[in-house]
Parts: C-alpha cells; structure tokens; sequence
C-alpha cells in the first residue's frame, strides 16, 4: 500500500512539474520591495515598454527595466536550459567572485545561451531573448577585457532590428553606448542614446536616464551650454523624489561651472548628495567638488575630495581615472610627495583604464 501511494504522489509530482514547464515564467525584481520574483503563465505581449504575462491571478506587467530573465515555454528546449544559462550568467555577475571565477562562468554562460539559441530557432520570442544574452555576455566581457569591445560592440549593433520590437532593445541600446563610451567613441554614445530615447513605448525612466547621459557626454566634449540646455529642461520636468534627480542637478552645476557661473553651484551638490547614497553619485559628486575648489584655488580642498572618489566610490572607471588624474597633480604640487604622485600615474595607465579620458589626456601630456 505505502509503496502504491508514494508511486502515486511521485507520478503526481512529475506531471505537477511538467504543467509548470509547459508555461513561461518571468523573472523579475519587484519594484516596491526590490525582491526577486517570478511571474507563471502565458506570455500575451512583448514590447520595448516590457511583458505582459498572462498567470492564474490575471494579467501582471512586468517593466523592461525590471526583467532578469525569462523561460519560454518550448516545444524544443526544456526549463533546465533556459535555467542554466541563467544561472551561469548571474554568477558571471557575482561581484564579490573572484576574477578568474567571473571569467569561467561568462564562458559558460555564453556558450549556454549560444546552445540554447540553436536550440530555440524558429521560436521568435525565445531566440531574440537567447541572442540578446549572447551579445550581453560579450558586453560584460568586453567590459573586463576591453580587447573584445569590437567584437561586442559588432554584436549588439547588428541585433538593433531584430531587438526593436521586444523588451531587449532598451537594455542593449544602452549597453551598446556604454561600450561605445568605454571605447572613446562619444559621438556614436550620443548617437546611440538618442536613439534610445526615441524608441517608440520606451518606459518614460528609460527615455530620461538616456537624456541625462547625453547631456553628461555634451559636457566631457565641452559642449557646455548646450548640456545646460537639456539639463535645464530634465530638472524641470522630474520631481524631487525622483533618482536620477541628483545626478540632473550635479552635472547641471558642472555645466554651469564651466561656463564662469559659480553662483550656487557646490550648495546644490552638497544639497544632492545629501540627498543620495548611491555610489556613483558620490562619484560625480566629489569629482565635481574637486573641480570647484581648484577653480577657486582651494587645492587642499580639492585634494580630499578626488581622494574620496579613488577610496571610497571607485565603482565608476571613468570617475576614478578622473581622480587619478587630478590626485596625481596635487600629490606633486601641494603635498610634496612625488612618489605618492607617480603611484597614482601609475595606477591610471593599467588595463582597467584603457580608452578613458583621461588616461589618454595623461598620455598625451607625457609625448
């Protein structure tokens, strides 16, 4: 009898987990409580604007900007595929791993999703999502190895019409000028951010975080009053909880700053960070600081500000090679250390820093 009700719960519980894999499940963060969740059912639309899934407790709309990661109903790949890929590629993204550990799963993860894309064609939906994370493993790559950007940049460039219907196209546009940015090619970044901005059904964040890294690269081509401009109209139209309002005010004062207007101009940083913990805005933040003070011949200042980018908010490469730079100078000029000044030349000239501004405005200064 024991032996007929456990064969009879086993046969239960496999025919439980195939309904479970003949139905899509959406991976996603919630908004509200940043927890991780999953949405079961049956995928009616996919948009750039995000998914639509169908589950028993009606209809959920899952943003494209909350999306992690997704496994299709099949009739050719099985749940474990779509997982494992997954699952390779999000500990590809462990920060806290060690390199060599990041390098082995994005390996894996790619060679995952490629399998898992031969296995997918002809499923339209499931092969855009599969060749979407193709090419955005390349890009993470790409962004530790910076001798595969070409190779990653050709690879999102050429999914540009395939992604433009699906929930993908937002997050790989914006990985495209991001590698664009880390390769100095600004004017293709500006070029691929706009294009972003004026995807039809784009979530209104996505079309506003893509104005605001426009105005930031107007400003490094020191394109100063037309970054004003557009960062003018930003803060005129989000609100005071919204995130990004921070960073629309601090690259507003650098906009400003570089044009002679210092009125106001460090009580509305000090204001935005204040208002922030987010790492990057430190950045921004403390670097802008730094650019205020030697403005106003404060190097002592200036000094502990770049310092603070270097030590503690280095998450940005772009910001941290700025301060690199500067720390570098008043290392040499103010506090008379020139070995503490030439570590810090030293440090901007590794790998990490290939193709930034200013280790190339380093170099040049060295010809």
């Amino acid at each position: 009898m024991r032996r007929i009700l456990f064969t009879a719960a086993l046969l239960t519980w496999v025919a439980s987990g195939s309904a479970l894999l003949a139905q899509d499940a959406v991976l996603y963060q919630d908004r509200a409580t940043r927890a991780e969740k999953t949405a079961t059912g049956t995928i009616q639309e996919e948009s750039p604007a995000g998914i639509k899934i169908k589950t028993r407790d009606g209809v959920t709309t899952v943003p494209a900007t909350d999306v992690l990661s997704i496994t299709y109903k099949s009739a050719k790949a099985s749940g474990t595929d779509f997982r494992s890929a997954a699952g390779s590629l999000t500990r590809a993204m462990d920060v806290t791993s060690r390199p060599a550990d990041r390098k082995k799963y994005s390996e894996l993860a790619l060679k995952r999703f490629q399998d898992l894309a031969q296995m997918v064609k002809g499923e339209t939906n499931a092969y855009r999502y599969a060749m979407y994370q193709v090419a955005m493993v390349r890009a993470h790559m790409a962004l530790a190895d910076t001798t595969q950007l070409d190779g990653a940049i050709t690879a999102l460039t050429e999914l540009r019409t395939e992604l433009s219907r699906g929930w993908e196209i937002g997050p790989a546009l914006k990985m495209l000028a991001r590698l664009q940015e880390e390769k100095g090619d600004t004017q293709g970044a500006r070029k691929t951010y706009e294009e972003l901005a004026a995807v039809p059904g784009i979530p209104a964040e996505i079309k506003q975080e893509s104005d605001l890294l426009v105005a930031r690269l107007l400003s490094r081509a020191a394109q100063f009053a037309e970054a004003e401009k557009k960062l003018s109209a930003l803060a005129s139209t989000v609100s005071t909880t919204d995130p990004q309002k921070p960073f629309i005010d601090v690259y507003l004062a650098q906009a400003q700053m570089a044009q002679g207007k210092l009125a106001n101009v460090e009580k509305e940083v000090r204001t935005a960070l204040r208002s922030s913990n987010d790492a990057s805005l430190q950045a921004v933040g403390h670097n802008f600081l730094g650019d205020y003070y030697r403005a106003k011949n404060q190097p002592e200042d200036a000094f502990w500000n770049y310092l603070k980018v270097d030590v503690l908010y280095n998450q940005d490469r772009e910001e941290q090679a700025k301060a690199l730079y500067y720390l570098a100078q008043l290392f040499d000029k103010v506090k008379n250390d020139p070995v503490r000044a030439n570590q810090c030349l030293a440090k901007l000239k590794d790998k990490q820093f290939d193709g930034t501004h200013f280790q190339r405005m380093a170099s040049d200064e060295k010809k």
